[in-house]
């Protein structure tokens, strides 16, 4: 057999063969010094195995009536905490749905309990927080309904005014006064519509004003000729400025108050106010510098 002929040979070692029966054995050899013959330990593995199917069967046995053990152990706990838990998950896809109607029952250990109880406090929270958010906003759109009334009146006022001033004096008027009065009126649609973006930002949420093609450059330069700069204060447009989708009013109410803070705040009568743009992967970038004395360190956060 394998062994035998690989001690005579003059090896030593160990393998797994079949002998001259045809039995797997497990044997070990060595030649024996000095002859020519050769020394043959083995034992068959059904011999070498037998126990360890025995052991392997026993604990196979054991485990599996340590997991029924287990299981007839853990169920009803894992009933107590999963039930109230599941209860928990969903009454917070209700809330997250917007249904603050929910109450979950408190009971079970009193982790769970506390947890349940923790849970129906913050929707209550979040039910008058709710409520006071909609009252404040119900007051904020009463509030700029009453201020675009006032206001739109003396607009209004205004407007006929110039209008007179115009059929009263026509054939009269040098080309400057009918100028001053054509921008007297421009002006006053631009108050007309900054009163309506009151309006459009209380019902901000509840509304949305449709986007439309502008072009940046007018916007701007109505603007500047509202605000009006005083002499010695320069404002210039550094980089032509593009045609984008947006809310003509509120796009209007940012450049207005930037460039007017610009040139309100300036600490001399004479500065520069710089307008540019800058085109990035998917959206313009606008910048509106001054040279004044920009923003006190105490603020910078």
């Amino acid at each position: 057999a394998a062994p035998m002929i690989a001690a005579t040979a003059g090896q030593t070692g160990q393998i797994i063969a079949k002998d001259y029966r045809g039995v797997r054995v497990l044997a070990s050899y060595r030649p024996v010094a000095g002859t020519s013959w050769g020394m043959v330990a083995k034992q068959d593995m059904d011999e070498i195995l037998a126990n360890a199917h025995r052991v392997r069967l026993a604990l196979l046995l054991a485990l599996v009536g340590l997991q029924g053990a287990a299981l007839a152990l853990v169920f009803p706990v894992v009933r107590t905490f999963v039930q109230p838990l599941r209860t928990l998950e969903r009454a917070t896809v209700r809330v997250a749905a917007g249904d603050l109607a929910v109450d979950v029952p408190e009971e079970g250990p009193s982790e769970l309990r506390g947890l349940s109880a923790a849970f129906n406090a913050m929707v209550r929270d979040l039910g008058a927080a709710r409520a006071e958010a909609l009252r404040r906003q119900q007051e904020l759109e009463s509030f700029s309904y009453v201020v675009s009334h006032d206001l739109r009146a003396p607009l209004k006022g205004v407007s006929s005014l110039a209008e007179w001033l115009e059929q009263d004096l026509a054939g009269t008027l040098d080309a400057r006064s009918q100028e001053h009065l054509g921008l007297l009126r421009e002006r006053v649609g631009l108050m007309n519509a900054l009163i309506d973006g009151v309006l459009e930002y209380s019902r901000a949420g509840r509304a949305t004003q449709p986007e439309v093609r502008v072009q940046v450059g007018e916007l701007v330069f109505r603007i500047l000729e509202v605000l009006s700069p005083k002499e010695g204060i320069q404002v210039r447009v550094v980089h032509p400025l593009p045609e984008v989708s947006a809310d003509p009013v509120r796009l209007s109410q940012v450049f207005q108050n930037l460039v007017g803070n610009a040139i309100q705040h300036h600490p001399s009568p004479v500065g520069t106010v710089e307008i540019s743009c800058q085109e990035r992967e998917e959206v313009w970038e606008f910048s509106i510098r001054d040279d004044g004395d920009g923003i006190h360190p105490q603020y910078h956060e």
